[in-house]
This record gives C-alpha cells, sequence and structure tokens, in this order.
C-alpha cells in the first residue's frame, strides 16, 4: 500500500501528519515505533491522523500517536495548528475556520492571513496563534 505524508513541525515538534479522509490507513503500534525511528522510518515524535468527524456539526476529528505507538489523550496546540494546515493546503476543505474534535474535546482552529493559525480550545480561555511549517511532502510503501 502506498502511504501518503507529510512532515510538519510547529513550536519544536515534528509530526508525521496523515490524511485518513481520502486514504485508508490502519497503523499498530509496531508500525509507528518504525515510522517514528530518526536513521530507519520517517522520524517524530507525534504522528497526526486526520479523519472524518465523528459529529457531523464538525469539520474533522484528529487522533495523536506518540513515537512509542500509544495514543495521546493529552492536547496539543502543535498538533491543531498542524491539523489546520494540512487541511487547508491539501484542500481537504475551503474553510478558514473549522471546528474539529480530538480526544481532548473539541477546539475551533482559524488559518490567518499570514498562515499562521489561532487555536481556541474553550470558550472560557485565551485563544492561542502558531505558526506551522511543512518540512516535506512524502510517499512510502507500508505492508
Amino acid at each position: 500500500m502506498l502511504l501518503k505524508f507529510t512532515k510538519m513541525q510547529s513550536l519544536g515538534h515534528d509530526m508525521m501528519v496523515v490524511n485518513a479522509v481520502t486514504q485508508k490507513v490502519f497503523f499498530s503500534a509496531d508500525k509507528v515505533r518504525r515510522l517514528a525511528h530518526r536513521h530507519f522510518g520517517v522520524g517524530f515524535e507525534m504522528m497526526v491522523l486526520i479523519e472524518p468527524p465523528y459529529d457531523p456539526e464538525l469539520d474533522f476529528h484528529y487522533q495523536l500517536i506518540s513515537a512509542d505507538g500509544e495514543t495521546v489523550e493529552s492536547y496539543s496546540h502543535a498538533a491543531a495548528c498542524c491539523c489546520m494546515r494540512f487541511v487547508a493546503e491539501h484542500k481537504l476543505t475551503s474553510k478558514h475556520t473549522i471546528t474539529v474534535s480530538s480526544a481532548h474535546g473539541h477546539q475551533t482552529l482559524t488559518l490567518n492571513d499570514n498562515m499562521t493559525v489561532t487555536v481556541q480550545k474553550f470558550e472560557d480561555t485565551p485563544a492561542m496563534t502558531s505558526s506551522c511549517e511543512r518540512i516535506y511532502e512524502g510517499t512510502l510503501v507500508v505492508d
């Protein structure tokens, strides 16, 4: 199977972002560990799987998987920024503001004119704006 991915970084974290909206994907913990390896794989701290929404009122769901293959339950501002930048650059949405879900709840993400992303995690917390950069696009053959 061919797997298309994008290597991105934000706030000092590097991520492998995978489009699970238009690609059928499954990653065992062992496969994630091999892909995360810095010398023999893609090399990353977190994998971000962007998926169709679980709730029809939302635009997307994203799942975080650590380099050791475990699902990450905590919030990552960097991953949320990369999620917005990825869906915009890959034309998965034409919206500049989307609402997404993750294991940590719902977030509103806005792609600004200067290509930074503003993340509103909860209505009662201040929004944070950060940048996210694409490092490269790649395709892998995975078994």
